[in-house]
């Protein structure tokens, strides 16, 4: 396991408390598990740090006073809870992992834009707006997309869609290719077919009263995803147009990502809104964001 060391740890009430504390709980940072309980066997932990047993002890006592000085409130200030003949349970270790990984989330948004410019050219713009695609290409506005008739295609319907496209007004018929074709050309997709499955989920959110435009937003949205974008366990992206039209959901939390702001928005959160941690201590993705 591993942990972070916050700048704050030296700047707060814990300001001149002594080596021996810094370095027990900098052990205790980095040995605790994904449920915030860790280890502390003096003789061992002394052993391991170069220092006496009683300069351990000393620093767990510490650690497990109250201090009415701390930035925290929780459990009168103290930093670990004695659980066990030396295991001790990590006061404040949902709150940090979750800075931690919202810290991780933000650079990871970044790091995923900055690829995403430079594989597809040009600026984006994260606006329910307009979106640039390359600086060559004209600009897609979200209302009258421009579509580049060099690059545009028809789109092969396949026999099994044909029924399902007989009752499709006229008007939402092109509302439905209108749609597909935005996706194509914004993720990259232009050999992909409006399959009968994916016709069926664009068709279903369109009956609902979602707006194309709504649904534009979500098509933009997905990109500004680390986990849909392939920043994943299998290394694969997750960015299909029948799972951002799957439910009614799914195409206002991806709409919602069409800003950064909205990324805490993909992880999965308990009854009382705490956010759910998996064995490795990271945060779990939701799992309707998933294939």
């Amino acid at each position: 396991m591993y942990g972070k060391h916050f700048e704050s740890m030296y700047t707060g009430s814990m300001f001149g408390a002594g080596m021996n504390v810094f370095a027990v709980w900098g052990f205790a940072i980095a040995n605790k598990g994904s449920d915030g309980v860790v280890e502390i066997n003096p003789p061992f932990v002394a052993s391991a740090l170069g220092c006496g047993v009683e300069d351990v002890t000393s620093a767990i006592e510490f650690l497990c006073s109250p201090d009415e000085n701390s930035r925290s409130e929780d459990k009168d200030g103290r930093r670990l809870l004695k659980v066990g003949s030396f295991t001790y349970e990590v006061v404040n270790h949902a709150k940090y992992v979750g800075m931690k990984n919202a810290e991780d989330r933000r650079r990871q948004g970044r790091e995923s834009q900055a690829r995403f410019r430079e594989k597809h050219g040009g600026t984006v713009v994260s606006s329910s707006k307009q979106i640039v695609i390359n600086s060559k290409q004209p600009v897609i506005n979200s209302k009258q997309p421009v579509i580049n008739s060099k690059q545009s295609k028809p789109i092969k319907i396949e026999d099994e869609d044909k029924d399902i496209l007989k009752p499709l007004s006229s008007k939402l018929d092109g509302t439905v290719k209108d749609l597909f074709s935005f996706w194509q050309k914004t993720l990259k997709h232009p050999k992909a077919i409006l399959s009968a499955d994916r016709l069926k989920k664009i068709k279903a959110r369109l009956k609902e009263g979602y707006p194309p435009e709504r649904i534009k937003s979500a098509i933009l949205g997905i990109a500004n995803s680390p986990h849909n974008m392939g920043i994943n366990e299998h290394g694969k992206k997750y960015d299909d147009i029948e799972l951002i039209c799957r439910t009614g959901s799914n195409v206002d939390r991806f709409a919602d990502m069409e800003t950064t702001e909205a990324v805490d928005d993909w992880w999965q959160t308990d009854e009382g809104g705490k956010p759910i941690f998996g064995i490795d201590g990271q945060l779990m993705p939701r799992e309707d964001d998933r294939p």
